[in-house]
Parts: C-alpha cells; structure tokens; sequence
C-alpha cells in the first residue's frame, strides 16, 4: 500500500517495492525490496507547544470578576438568550404529478 507518510525525496521509493510500517508513533520501519529492515524516527511537523497559561483558581474570581472577563471576550455572551429560537417550519412539499400514460 502506498499511504504511510514520507518527504519529497523518500515518497517514490514506496514506488520502488519499498514499503513503511509504523509499530508506535514517530518510529518507521522502512522495508527494502529484499527484507532488510531500516529504522528511523520522524522528524516533527512543528516544534512542541508551550504549556497553556494555568486558569484561575475559582475560589479567587468573584462573580464580577467572571462577568467582567466574559465581556472582554464577547460582550453579548451574558445577554444570549437561555434557549435557541424554534427553527422554522420546512417548505411544504410539492405535490407528486398524476399519473400519466406514456406516450407510445
């Protein structure tokens, strides 16, 4: 099959007998035509991410303060209504033809 991920340089090699396993994530087993086996590991995509910001601990926001920081973030999001609005009714469907003869 020809689906595992390689660069530019290694893609046409799938298309030389070559085939690529990947028994755990980031490690590849490049299979050669005549059996030998090639380990390798990924290169990454992206570098890691950063850990996130910790949140605020709840018992130190008041109820003003989370007000206060909802509207930063969208002023209406503390007026939106409790429920959607009912969705509208589907057109009606149109009638079905009579039955008619063929013309033969």
């Amino acid at each position: 099959m020809n689906i595992g991920p390689a660069c530019k340089r290694h893609h046409p090699d799938k298309d030389r007998h070559w085939s690529l396993a990947q028994p755990q994530p980031g490690l590849f087993l490049w299979i050669s035509p005549l059996g030998r086996i090639y380990v390798t590991k990924g290169e990454p995509v992206r570098p890691d991410l950063p850990d996130p910001d910790p949140a605020p601990h709840p018992h130190d926001e008041t109820t003003a303060d989370v007000d206060q920081r909802l509207r930063k973030v969208d002023p209406r999001i503390l007026e939106r209504p409790e429920a959607d609005p009912p969705r509208p009714a589907p057109p009606p469907k149109p009638e079905p033809p009579p039955d008619e003869q063929p013309p033969f």
